[in-house]
């Protein structure tokens, strides 16, 4: 069977800065290294003039503006004839932070991909997807189609989080060093990796440190600082309670309204 063909494309979270087809670019700098840039133009037919747009490098001079529409027929026929000799798998890594024009160009292939031998991923983070995100509309199309195979990622159970573990130290934690790191990670592989990142984290008396890796810590602190400062003084409350604390508790500690939280 032929080799499989895995390109990969990331949303970056830039705000109303965002580039415009950014992960679309990640995709087909991966295509270009893995099959290069001359497959490539060839497998996208007449319409792959139009593909150094997003990518300079693959045509000298200016390659003029094109519209969605032309684009959409470029990337869409490039993927289809490049999966005659060999299938693809296209990644597209936190749609949550996608732009527009991206969501679009993926609405797109979602309606066009038919022939082609070619498996669209992408992933998004539920937590940052709230009821006025535009990413909400996008998600409820691909509810509705038939092609699309939805999975949810659970949470690690400690089984799972004492392989991932062993992945990355080459050695499966004991019971003493894998009970606060589950606790503390609540699941979550990022945490895991991170917490495994500090000084001391395993092997150690004392067990995880207290301190929380800086990369962790303003991730944490990005998302308290989005919500409402009476959202932030129940988090303040929460946080000195332990990782499970009852509603009832809060609501007689915090005395306040039951709306703020």
């Amino acid at each position: 069977d032929p080799a499989v063909i895995v390109a990969r494309g990331q949303c970056v979270a830039m705000g109303s800065l965002a580039q415009p087809f950014a992960p679309l670019r990640g995709l087909l700098r991966d295509l270009v290294s893995l099959v290069g840039a001359e497959a490539l133009l060839a497998a996208a037919g007449p319409p792959g003039r139009l593909l150094p747009v997003l990518l300079p490098e693959l045509a000298e001079g200016d390659p003029g503006e094109i519209s969605e529409e032309q684009l959409h027929d470029a990337v869409g026929l490039l993927l289809q004839n490049l999966s005659q000799s060999s299938p693809i798998v296209a990644v597209v890594e936190d749609i949550h932070w996608a732009d527009v024009p991206t969501l679009d160009l993926l609405r797109n292939l979602l309606h066009t991909l038919r022939r082609g031998r070619v498996a669209l991923i992408v992933s998004y983070r539920t937590d940052d997807v709230g009821r006025h995100h535009p990413l909400r509309p996008f998600l409820l199309e691909l509810d509705r189609a038939r092609e699309v195979t939805r999975i949810d990622l659970a949470r690690l159970t400690a089984e799972e989080t004492a392989e991932q573990v062993r992945q990355i130290l080459g050695s499966r934690p004991v019971h003493s060093e894998l009970e606060p790191l589950v606790e503390r990670s609540d699941g979550i592989p990022f945490f895991v990796e991170e917490l495994l990142a500090l000084p001391g984290s395993t092997g150690s008396p004392g067990g995880l440190p207290t301190r929380l890796p800086a990369t962790l810590r303003e991730l944490v602190l990005a998302r308290y600082d989005r919500v409402s400062e009476p959202a932030q003084a129940v988090l303040r409350l929460l946080s000195a309670g332990g990782i499970r604390v009852e509603h009832e508790l809060v609501e007689q500690i915090h005395g306040g309204a039951g709306a703020a939280f």
